[in-house]
């Protein structure tokens, strides 16, 4: 009987430790935030004791103040590569990540709270994000923007099992190519969907992103590139970086009118642009392509499940859709540009591109799927204007803006339909019907 006893105590012992290790709190140590243009020490200094009392209300970490180790070391941010303030920080503490970040007004953004939080032992982000507001009396709201999000990061998730579980869920039963390739990706790498959930981003959003970098995750190999066009067929070639060039030399031909963030992201920045270049824009377009499928998709995950509560809701539908169907345009104007170049000042590369059979199939079939996307999202919105109606709400899009409401003004988000509106005008300009013309 004792035996028994001490064995049932034993078992209690390992099963509180491994439950306590299961749920252990990471522990950060909090860089005190950099005062940056027109925000003195002391308003930076305040910040940081906003976010610290803030910070620990959350109960999501061990969190730890650090002295000035930046203003020690006569650095601007912190930076995982600078040894001498690793060693600087291994004197105070052993975290697991640190958080830092900056507190500035400049002429753009007005007042802003740019925070990150990266791993101590690897440098990997796990958030990095600015908010900002245009009120200077109000830093608090800045400071709460990124509290709230905090809880839904992938490292505090408290039960991050019933997360992927239900997100997973919701995916299979309403996106079934997405669901396809999410189950593919998950077969062959350590990809994790959590990575992609923030707490102030809509389920259309979340998901799309995940689709997203899943598709990415999908597609790239070395020495080869596998596009998913559906749940049916893949599309697999071999690359190689000889046959292309860097996309910012398209630097030269890309109108100021046209240099949007994502002309910055992946014309001029973006690795895989540069490296593989026309097939680097190819992977993204595919990529967009999907994550857009899985946003239009949720069209009836929030008509069937949540429109009963809400009739706003549409608005988090339409953040997910909105935010990458502009994308389509931006994408086939940045290929049909890169072809045109490479015609031009690259005719053996130009030669070897349109030679490539794969590429062409790829492009065309995600071409003609992406052009049906968007006329279904617009069926959509035909769909959501009277189911709106039938519940005494108008929907209408006006001046970069879309409105929900019982009276149609009480509620409004801005679109992208200027700029959807922008690339697809570009794009039906005569010098690319030859390029056009390649691809019937």
């Amino acid at each position: 009987m004792v035996l028994q006893f001490m064995r049932l105590i034993f078992a209690i012992v390992i099963m509180t430790v491994a439950a306590n290790a299961a749920i252990a709190k990471p522990t950060i140590l909090f860089l005190p935030l950099t005062a940056r243009d027109a925000v003195t020490r002391e308003t930076a200094a305040q910040v940081t004791k906003m976010m610290m009392d803030g910070f620990s209300k959350l109960d999501v970490a061990n969190i730890i103040l650090a002295p000035d180790v930046l203003g020690e070391l006569g650095v601007d941010t912190y930076t995982h590569n600078n040894q001498k303030m690793r060693a600087r920080i291994s004197e105070i503490a052993k975290p697991d990540y640190i958080l830092f970040g900056d507190v500035q007004i400049d002429k753009i953004n007005g007042y802003s709270i740019y925070l990150q939080l990266t791993s101590f032992t690897t440098g990997a982000h796990a958030y990095a994000r600015g908010y900002h507001g245009n009120n200077d009396k109000d830093w608090g709201s800045l400071v709460n923007s990124h509290l709230q999000v905090m809880p839904s990061i992938k490292i505090f998730i408290k039960d991050p099992e019933a997360k992927r579980a239900a997100a997973l869920a919701i995916l299979t039963r309403y996106c079934p190519d997405g669901a396809a390739l999410i189950g593919e990706v998950l077969k062959k790498s350590d990809f994790d969907i959590l990575t992609y959930f923030l707490g102030d981003h809509p389920l259309a959003v979340e998901l799309n992103s995940v689709v997203h970098e899943g598709c990415h995750d999908y597609t790239i190999s070395p020495g080869s590139l596998s596009f998913f066009i559906d749940r049916k067929e893949t599309i697999t070639f071999a690359v190689s970086v000889k046959d292309t060039f860097p996309c910012k030399e398209l630097a030269e031909v890309i109108p100021m009118n046209l240099r949007d963030m994502r002309y910055n992201e992946y014309i001029i920045n973006f690795q895989s642009t540069q490296v593989i270049g026309v097939y680097g824009l190819l992977n993204e377009l595919n990529a967009y392509y999907h994550g857009t499928l899985t946003s239009c998709d949720l069209f009836e995950y929030y008509r069937k499940e949540v429109f009963k509560k809400e009739p706003r809701v549409f608005f988090d539908y339409l953040s997910g859709v909105e935010s990458t169907a502009v994308a389509y345009y931006q994408f086939k104007y940045f290929i049909f540009e890169y072809l045109l170049y490479a015609q031009d000042k690259h005719p053996e590369m130009y030669g070897k591109i349109i030679a490539n059979k794969e590429f062409i199939d790829v492009f065309r079939k995600v071409d003609v799927r992406f052009a049906n996307l968007i006329v279904r999202m617009a069926n959509n919105e035909k769909e959501l204007s009277s189911l709106l109606a039938a519940r005494g709400c108008s929907f209408f899009k006006k001046d970069g803006y879309t409105y929900i409401g019982e009276t149609g003004y009480e509620g409004n988000r801005s679109n992208s339909d200027k700029s959807l509106m922008l690339f697809r005008n570009e794009l039906k300009k005569p010098r690319f019907a030859s390029v056009e013309a390649i691809f019937k």
